[in-house]
């Protein structure tokens, strides 16, 4: 899977993603809006704990890429 230099950095905080992550899994239910979705990490950990959710992203590259996760 290709990403950006600047996902990959994203990608490569543990400390931040973890925090995303509590927060999604405790916050998570009913219908979730993941606005500038970027590689669609955080839309991956709410689909399972909402009823819908809805991903959007400007860039076609990186919107692509969300739609793959």
């Amino acid at each position: 899977m290709k990403v950006t230099s600047y996902q990959q950095h994203l990608l490569s905080d543990i400390e931040r993603l973890t925090a995303f992550y509590e927060a999604i899994h405790n916050k998570s239910k009913g219908i979730i809006y993941d606005l500038g979705t970027g590689s669609g990490v955080f839309s991956s950990w709410a689909a399972p704990l909402a009823h819908f959710v809805y991903a959007v992203e400007k860039d076609p590259f990186t919107a692509k890429l969300a739609k793959k996760i």
